[in-house]
């Protein structure tokens, strides 16, 4: 089989750009048919009971072709930590995965009959057992655009769509999972077409088995309504992280990647950002969009910080353990003594007379002040601490914050008093 040599680390903006119209007229053919049928960005907004009521099927083949009619930014953008949340390439779908050093829920184990990799790839059928011709047509035309680089071979994959569309789905995972993580010996290669009706006829005709990566990704695909650019991402910045290298035979599994954000309640105990990248995590599923670890962190951490900055309920234990595992994580975060000390010294003048403000107006027999960094972007903010037994901290960032925690302080003095009174 002749494969067409590339360059992988240039080819990715020009991929998308070639699929531009392809893709918007995939996209405009799905969302037409029915009324109820919401793009994905719009689907994950929606609460978890209105979900259920959609029809998942029509979801999952919808996926398949979603992406957005204007683009201009490359694959290689989003390596560079980046959230994916825009029209050109919506991530967005909950991945399925374990995670060893992770809160894990017994309900996710199923204990279902044993299906053989032939068995799941036939149960994917049913996802296109409703789709009609347009959507077919829409599937294959975006095959011929993506793997021939034409209009001009979309009878030949409407066809295969017709007789048996999951294995020609699974072939073209084959073709891109391949295309990052050659076979050994074989040097990187884009495949093409002719790959793909290849490795369909060798699936159908059971003259090759289907590599179990290949089946959990096409699996992937279909369950979250995702897309084959979303596939692709995933697998160059596997390819780039240098956790597989490509060439070698493995290849990344999607339980290997992908943890859903759900399952870190431990993340500050398992060190933020470089906890997830230790276990060889790369993304983080968090409410069906995805981010890299380093991203997620900082999402975390305005979470966190936001809480810091308003008042919050002591007795709320979830709340607590966040804040406590935080602040725990942000001590090992703490620069070196002769490096911290000149910026915790040398103060700016609005913010020594904040803090000598807020000395004033509040009760320093119960409350401490003072100022220290922020992890990671080192910033300074003014750390208020209770003297207490409940040991609430506040971190706050801006005048605002400030402004707003002196107005809540008046309910702080109240609640200290009835609880001295009653001890």
């Amino acid at each position: 089989m002749v494969q067409e040599t590339v360059d992988l680390c240039g080819t990715q903006t020009q991929i998308q750009e070639a699929h531009t119209r392809t893709h918007a007229r995939a996209r405009v053919e799905f969302n037409s048919l029915n009324n109820h049928q919401l793009p994905k960005k719009e689907i994950h907004e929606k609460s978890e009971d209105e979900l259920r009521e959609q029809d998942l099927t029509k979801k999952q083949v919808d996926g398949l072709v979603h992406t957005a009619e204007e683009s201009g930014q490359s694959f290689a953008a989003c390596v560079r930590g980046q959230i994916i949340d825009d029209s050109s390439s919506s991530l967005s779908s909950p991945a399925q995965e374990e995670v060893s050093l992770m809160t894990t829920n017994e309900g996710d184990e199923t204990d279902g009959p044993f299906l053989s990799l032939r068995d799941q790839v036939a149960a994917m059928k049913r996802v296109y057992e409703p789709a009609t011709h347009e959507m077919l047509e829409a599937l294959a035309l975006d095959y011929s655009q993506r793997f021939n680089q034409s209009n001009e071979n979309v009878g030949v994959y409407l066809k295969r769509m017709r007789e048996h569309p999951q294995w020609l789905h699974v072939a073209a995972v084959d073709a891109l999972v391949r295309t990052w993580f050659p076979d050994p010996g074989r040097r990187a290669a884009r495949l093409q077409g002719g790959w793909v009706i290849k490795k369909y006829r060798e699936y159908v005709e059971e003259l090759e088995e289907p590599p179990a990566e290949m089946v959990a990704w096409a699996e992937w695909i279909l369950n979250g309504g995702l897309t084959y650019n979303h596939l692709e991402w995933m697998l160059e910045v596997a390819a780039r992280s240098g956790s597989i290298t490509p060439g070698e035979g493995k290849r990344p599994l999607p339980h290997e990647v992908i943890t859903e954000a759900e399952r870190l309640q431990a993340f500050w105990v398992a060190g933020g950002a470089q906890g997830l990248e230790r276990s060889g995590y790369l993304f983080v599923d968090l409410d069906g969009d995805f981010y890299t670890p380093q991203d997620y962190e900082r999402y975390r951490q305005v979470a966190v910080n936001e809480v810091l900055s308003t008042p919050y309920d002591p007795s709320d234990s979830q709340v607590m353990y966040e804040i406590q595992t935080y602040l725990a994580w942000a001590e090992s975060q703490r620069l070196p003594a002769e490096e911290e000390q000149p910026l915790l010294t040398d103060l700016p003048r609005p913010l020594q007379q904040w803090v000598s403000a807020l000395g004033k107006r509040i009760d320093t027999g119960h409350y401490s002040i003072g100022v220290r960094l922020a992890p990671r972007s080192r910033r300074r903010v003014i750390e208020i601490r209770e003297k207490s037994t409940f040991g609430q901290v506040w971190h706050l960032a801006n005048q605002q914050q400030i402004l707003q925690w002196l107005q809540q302080y008046g309910s702080f003095s109240v609640e200290q008093e009835l609880i001295h009174k009653s001890s």
